[in-house]
């Protein structure tokens, strides 16, 4: 575990970061800090992963969900139509 100094808001924070986990292998975003791997992004980067990907993740990809999949009802679409022109 490394401590970081990072400015926010005018004031010197400091951070614990711990090594990265098992899914993070793989990532643009890993530095190698006094033998161990360590996130650019997160302190904490296996509580990234707890619930779905890691935002920072570069190397997962990600699936897009398109609008039109949703389903509309038509009488307030018709309505929403009609505005518009």
């Amino acid at each position: 575990m490394i401590v970081r100094e990072i400015r926010m808001g005018g004031k010197l924070r400091k951070f614990e970061c711990f090594p990265v986990v098992e899914k993070c292998e793989g990532c643009s975003n890993i530095a190698e800090v006094e033998g161990a791997n360590y996130c650019n992004v997160y302190a904490k980067p296996d509580a990234m992963w707890t619930t779905d990907d890691c935002l920072g993740a570069t190397h997962v990809d990600r699936k897009i969900v398109s609008v039109t999949d949703k389903k509309v009802n038509p009488l307030k679409a018709s309505k929403k139509a009609s505005r518009n022109r």
